[in-house]
């Protein structure tokens, strides 16, 4: 089935089926439009989708983020000409604080859309593309990226109780939530990714409540590539005998080397390390391993500014596991580049040195 022509939406359609006509409704997986340039678009069933507001000019070209979005839940027809949709509408923040007067939407990114429980009956004219529109979690430690012209969902909102879950509190000392949008370099999140910690903190707010960490900065990239995803304690580095068997093979690494032999654990394949004996310091044990590796592994975990908006947490924390277990098992697998990328990895500043700051929580180096 197609449609011509793309109307605004409007709410409160007089068009629209009543929920006792929409029960007996031929029901449909999809339904296709054809836009004024000919070009055919198919929406299915879950499928999330960009509308035209109803206060938007149709002859004007509107920004992305500017068009509503919805999940459509049923589709369903009188006629092949005259398709509905039943949709659950994200909201903006805007929306939210046309509903609730003590929310501010503007700790709210511009593709940020809260998930709703409202439903309405759109027809199948008012569509316009398709959205994706990615949940983000902000504690997780292995959050899918999210481009910037991506739409993303923190919170559910239950309209006629007015509740959010999660409550939109900032894990910061301020308590004013995450703002993507805000690039700002005072405004980067800096991420403490320990278990009982894993919250963010604006950078601002931690130089003028004066977490700052005041050990020797030759120290920090240790001290912060110690900080483990997977325990409250910093990692323990190794200390190691004298070996006693003979050296074993080298494998290049470019311009650099590193004592190795290859074996094979659950089909894949590992670069086994020997590693400095006689209880070196971590900066000699680390000096085996790949460079761009550790690298990574210490480097602050933070989100926003030139790191995007989720940031750079699942690289880092994945380089640090994987230093862990070359220090532990003398073991790096041959494909840690697929599981690190350095480039997004690696902090990028504006101007400066990025300040050395400690974790309300924990008072560990993030």
């Amino acid at each position: 089935m197609k449609k011509k022509s793309r109307p605004q939406v409007s709410g409160g359609d007089p068009d629209a089926p009543t929920d006792k006509e929409w029960a007996v409704m031929k029901k449909y997986g999809s339904f296709g439009i054809t836009d004024d340039d000919n070009e055919d678009h198919l929406f299915k069933t879950n499928d999330m989708a960009l509308l035209m507001p109803d206060h938007a000019v149709a002859s004007n070209q509107l920004e992305l983020h500017e068009f509503w979005v919805a999940k459509i839940k049923e589709i369903r027809a009188r006629s092949e000409e005259d398709v509905w949709a039943r949709v659950q509408w994200y909201w903006s923040g805007n929306d939210v604080a046309g509903l609730i007067k003590s929310f501010d939407p503007s700790n709210c990114g511009s593709y940020e859309r809260i998930f709703s429980d409202q439903y309405d009956y759109v027809s199948s004219q008012s569509f316009n593309g398709l959205a994706n529109v990615r949940d983000y979690f902000e504690q997780e430690l292995a959050q899918p990226n999210i481009g910037e012209d991506d739409f993303y969902c923190r919170y559910t909102l239950e309209v006629k109780g007015r509740k959010f879950d999660p409550k939109p509190n900032g894990t910061c000392i301020c308590a004013i939530p995450y703002n993507p949008d805000d690039t700002s370099e005072e405004s980067i999140m800096h991420f403490c990714p320990r278990p009982n910690c894993r919250k963010a903190y604006h950078r601002r707010c931690l130089v003028k409540a004066s977490y700052i960490d005041t050990t020797p900065s030759a120290n920090l990239p240790t001290r912060l590539l110690a900080s483990s995803p997977d325990s409250d304690d910093p990692f323990e580095f190794p200390s190691y005998e004298p070996p006693r068997k003979k050296q074993k093979q080298i494998i290049r690494r470019g311009s650099e080397s590193m004592h190795a032999s290859t074996t094979t654990t659950n089909t894949k394949t590992k670069n086994r390390v020997t590693l400095p004996s006689a209880s070196p310091e971590p900066e000699d044990l680390l000096s085996v391993l790949p460079a761009d590796l550790v690298k990574v592994a210490e480097q602050p975990i933070i989100k926003g500014g030139n790191a995007g908006i989720v940031g750079n947490v699942t690289y880092v924390v994945n380089a640090r596991r994987l230093v862990y277990e070359a220090l532990t098992e003398g073991r790096v697998p041959t494909d840690w580049v697929d599981i690190v990328d350095v480039a997004k990895g690696v902090v990028k500043t504006v101007g400066g040195k990025i300040p050395a700051l400690l974790c309300p929580d924990c008072q560990g180096p993030i």
